[in-house]
């Protein structure tokens, strides 16, 4: 996931720089660089898409795992959760002391 997003924040720096250079060439360019710039945002923007597409599936699939596991461990998952709720009073409680 974290190369997918570096790979999509490169390509938007390099079409940063092409339309830097692009402007400092000229206006007799720059109709084909306004073509060429809205085929580069519209690819970036199905690679976000996609990007998007995976992780909430990858968001799902960990919320199935999760539930079964809650379904199959009732008893851990309630001493997890009281074992949170005392670790946070306990930093609320240092918080407000100080």
């Amino acid at each position: 996931m974290q190369i997918r997003r570096n790979a999509v924040v490169q390509g938007v720096k390099r079409t940063a720089a092409e339309v830097d250079a692009l402007l400092g060439a000229g206006t007799d360019r720059l109709a084909g660089a306004r073509d060429a710039l809205a085929a580069r945002i519209d690819h970036t923007g199905d690679r976000l898409r996609d990007i998007e597409v995976g992780a909430a599936r990858k968001v799902r699939v960990a919320a199935r795992q999760a539930e079964r596991y809650a379904r199959g461990h009732p008893w851990q998952v309630a001493g997890i959760g009281l074992a949170l709720a005392a670790a946070v009073g306990i930093a609320i409680w240092l918080a407000a002391r100080s």
